[in-house]
């Protein structure tokens, strides 16, 4: 659904009816001329597992240049150098901007795709599940330098992910989709204490509580003790 604000979709999807509108404009209603230019300056969108959209064939230098020349004035020159800037940013050494992708840990790659989407100051960075395929060390840094690169280039994130964790601990306002409709939104804070949707309120009460499980825990070890009283000494 959300490739719909790039117009991303394929056939057989289509859009029978409605408008979509950013700061104002129906992006339904934009010429293939105008889309071009909001892609990567205006909106930018990070797909699920989207280290693997890396070209693996050309360096990482070229993947930069390729959307900095296609879409600004800058000089080869200027473009690298914003480039390894960037990587700097979400620390990655400048002198690796020659090496192919295969040559970066999962981690890395990943940090890579954020940094080229950001490459052009995007105002709207549309992340889907971005951090799905890897662990929750490495997707616990990246969605912290995510958010530390939203404060530090005042850019907004649209979130989309079926983590409750990552959602609760991240999002600023939430809005929750049943059967391809939006059903309710609210701030995060709110919706996790006063869920109205049904189905909102079942997807709370399937996330586990540390302190249910730490309560039914000791339960359980109180009559282990009660149980084997004098068995031992």
């Amino acid at each position: 659904m959300v490739k719909v604000l790039l117009h991303l979709q394929k056939p057989p999807a289509i859009i029978p009816s409605g408008e979509i509108l950013y700061k104002g404009v129906d992006l339904l209603n934009l010429s293939d001329a105008e889309l071009q230019a909001s892609r990567w300056t205006k909106m930018a969108m990070v797909f699920q597992s989207a280290m693997n959209s890396l070209n693996p064939v050309i360096t990482i230098e070229e993947q930069f240049c390729d959307v900095i020349l296609r879409h600004t004035k800058m000089t080869r020159t200027e473009a690298i150098e914003r480039a390894t800037q960037l990587m700097e940013v979400v620390k990655i050494p400048r002198e690796r901007i020659r090496d192919y992708p295969h040559q970066f840990p999962d981690g890395m790659r990943q940090r890579l795709v954020i940094a080229i989407y950001l490459v052009l100051n995007a105002q709207l960075i549309v992340m889907d599940e971005p951090t799905t395929a890897l662990d929750v060390v490495v997707q616990g840094e990246i969605l912290q330098q995510i958010y530390q690169l939203k404060d530090e280039f005042g850019f907004s994130i649209f979130f989309i992910t079926h983590d409750l964790s990552l959602m609760a601990q991240f999002c600023d306002r939430i809005g929750i989709m049943y059967k391809g409709k939006l059903v309710e939104v609210n701030d995060a804070q709110e919706i996790r204490k006063y869920p109205r949707h049904p189905y909102t309120k079942k997807l709370w009460s399937a996330f586990p509580s540390i302190h249910e499980r730490r309560k039914h825990f000791l339960i359980l070890f109180q009559k282990l003790l009660t149980h084997n009283r004098g068995r031992y000494v």
